[in-house]
């Protein structure tokens, strides 16, 4: 046989076999992973759990960062304080913000995403520390990465006067640990730490606990045990200062913030209003009294199982 003619029949059985072998490989490898997911199946199934190929929190948080990365609806949701019947009884009616009724979605009720949030924490615990100056102000939270691999969601916290930024902070939330680690935005030195502990199949927050800038905080909603969706009162402790937040209606919370026994307490007030906008979308809009400063938000949440709002705006000005 011709020598050339040989060589390429030699090559080209020694390509079936590497050709063979893979596929037997690939094969083997295949089974392989079936068995180990029938195998992981059958236990988490003995243990009572539902539906292990879906993990809601790893699942919802794509559709986070997706839906973070859109660009604005023509007619955004904004605050309407004429909407509420309580509104001039409170004397808070003022604010001159509208909405368009072609926007308006259902109102839901559900204190999930009306309670007093971590991120209003620490907007909170920073204008009860007056670092910020008078005058009318800007700020805003935004999702900016997600990693599967480490189970992290990152989001960056604003604030500003007209487009100089006074503050900016970096929030990274640990999924499996359920905390928060806080950092300066620009020297990425951490400056506080909060944990989170969820509870039940929606994982409610059951209390928070932690520092940021030096400043101890608590937040401890207490539930209704019939309603899990209803919030019978919230304690709140933001540095020397306790706010107990009584629900007077369905859409009005006040209390008092009392400080130390030389500090005048500081009378807060919050009116909201949540509607759902799409599939999973819930948008509530606050308008909030602290002392002698006005503050409104925009929080925007996806009903799933991470409770804080994955976007939020709002402005602060004197009364």
């Amino acid at each position: 046989m011709n020598p050339v003619i040989q060589a390429q029949h030699l090559q080209q059985a020694n390509k079936a076999r590497k050709t063979k072998a893979t596929k037997t490989k690939k094969a083997a490898k295949n089974t392989s992973i079936k068995d180990s997911l029938s195998n992981l199946e059958e236990a988490v199934s003995s243990k009572g759990f539902e539906d292990v190929t879906y993990d809601p929190q790893l699942d919802m948080i794509e559709a986070r960062v997706a839906a973070a990365k859109k660009k604005p609806i023509k007619d955004p949701l904004i605050y309407d304080p004429y909407s509420y019947s309580n509104m001039t009884a409170s004397g808070i009616y003022d604010y001159g913000l509208r909405i368009k009724v072609g926007a308006r979605n259902k109102i839901i009720q559900d204190d999930r995403f009306t309670y007093f949030t971590l991120i209003e924490s620490i907007i909170m615990g920073i204008i009860l520390a007056e670092k910020l100056p008078s005058g009318a102000l800007t700020l805003s939270l935004g999702t900016k990465k997600i990693s599967q691999k480490a189970q992290t969601i990152e989001s960056h916290l604003g604030f500003y006067k007209g487009t100089r930024c006074l503050l900016k902070y970096c929030l990274l939330y640990d999924i499996a640990k359920t905390t928060y680690t806080l950092y300066e935005f620009k020297t990425k030195t951490p400056i506080g730490y909060l944990k989170m502990t969820l509870v039940g199949k929606s994982c409610i927050v059951e209390e928070i606990n932690g520092t940021f800038e030096g400043f101890d905080i608590h937040i401890d909603p207490v539930w209704d045990k019939k309603d899990k969706r209803k919030i019978n009162y919230q304690t709140l402790k933001i540095g020397n200062r306790t706010l107990d937040l009584t629900s007077t209606s369905k859409t009005h919370r006040k209390g008092m913030w009392v400080g130390p026994s030389h500090t005048p307490p500081l009378y807060f007030e919050s009116l909201f209003e949540s509607r759902k906008t799409k599939k999973d979308h819930i948008v509530t809009e606050k308008k909030i009294t602290i002392g002698k400063r006005k503050l409104t938000l925009t929080l925007k949440f996806f009903d799933d199982h991470f409770p804080e709002p994955y976007d939020i705006n709002g402005k602060l000005w004197d009364c």
